[in-house]
């Protein structure tokens, strides 16, 4: 099969069995987050504003 065509790899997680769909990213997750949300602990939260200043990219 042509790699244009395959919708679904060669090799799968365990459990995920269907094919790959296409779709824009804010269809898929979106969230907003303020100031109040931001926190020194738990899952991080990387903003793209502080790519640059706080991570050093």
């Amino acid at each position: 099969m042509k790699k244009e065509q395959r919708r679904a790899p060669v090799l799968r997680f365990k459990g995920f069995t269907d094919d790959w769909e296409q779709r824009k990213l804010g269809r898929s997750y979106s969230k907003n987050y303020s100031k109040a949300d931001l926190k020194k602990e738990g899952v991080p939260i990387i903003l793209y504003g502080r790519l640059y200043t706080n991570y050093e990219m």
